[in-house]
């Protein structure tokens, strides 16, 4: 499985509710950095803190879901970009916006992702 298919395949697993068995796709290392941006940013190390983010991203509203509008890879980089539609709790209204994952890996696992609120933060460090 290539990279960008190993990205894919994590957020499939996401996307059903099945992230816990991503964990084997993940380095030992894997660092996780939520955007820059964000109050209460999280930024782990390890499977488990990696994929415990991702469920609180989550688990902050009533519904989430997210679509794949681009994925490249490039080396040891993927950049994985998301349209991101959700309902936060208490709200009947919908919002959406972009997000943006660049994954790095390393002996065929993911080893670092940072994500970003817009393309031009994401191409820099995709082009890294």
């Amino acid at each position: 499985m290539g990279n960008a298919a190993t990205v894919a395949r994590i957020f499939e697993l996401w996307a059903s509710g099945r992230i816990e068995d991503a964990s084997e796709l993940l380095h030992s290392e894997i660092a996780w950095n939520e955007p820059p941006e964000t109050i209460g940013r999280n930024v782990v190390v390890g499977p488990d803190a990696a994929l415990g983010a991702l469920a609180n991203w989550s688990d902050q509203f009533d519904a989430i879901r997210a679509e794949p509008t681009e994925l490249r890879e490039e080396g040891d980089r993927v950049l994985l970009a998301l349209r991101q539609h959700a309902r936060p709790h208490g709200s009947t209204a919908e919002v959406s916006a972009d997000l943006y994952m660049v994954w790095w890996f390393r002996d065929e696992k993911a080893v670092r992702m940072e994500m970003y609120n817009t393309r031009e933060q994401a191409e820099a460090a995709f082009a890294r």
